[in-house]
């Protein structure tokens, strides 16, 4: 089996790697609201948005969410079976994983909030958050 490639170095796969510890960190942040017998910290929640900036300034240079290295989006990679030329998919990757990131940080305070309001305010905030998924 040949080494793994370093994060830096886009392959099918990055994504894949990018995107199951992102869903840990999402993991994490329902389990934090999931907690019915004890209010939200904002805290609690400083921490999960901490850890969601450590995941973004850590992600290798073509997954960067601002300024992204995209050299590799059209050059020569070379592949076990074949040499392909340019990673076609890197574009659509960025995409998903950035714009899951940006979901997943207005989702974490959107809900501290909502959780915080009265009965009043609560159908504002549900009216809010129903508008920014459509």
């Amino acid at each position: 089996m040949p080494a793994p490639l370093p994060m830096s170095e886009c392959t099918s796969s990055t994504f894949l790697i990018l995107r199951k510890d992102l869903a840990s960190i999402s993991g994490r942040i329902v389990h934090h609201f999931q907690k019915l017998n004890e209010p939200a910290q904002y805290a609690d929640v400083m921490k999960l948005q901490n850890e969601l900036d450590g995941f973004v300034n850590a992600l290798p240079p073509a997954f960067k969410m601002r300024n992204p290295d995209k050299s590799q989006d059209h050059g020569m990679s070379f592949t076990l079976y074949r040499l392909m030329i340019g990673h076609f998919w890197l574009p659509v990757h960025r995409f998903m994983l950035l714009t899951e990131v940006l979901v997943t940080t207005i989702i974490l305070h959107v809900c501290y909030h909502c959780e915080q309001a009265d009965d009043s305010d609560l159908g504002y905030c549900v009216n809010c958050l129903v508008t920014d998924m459509l």
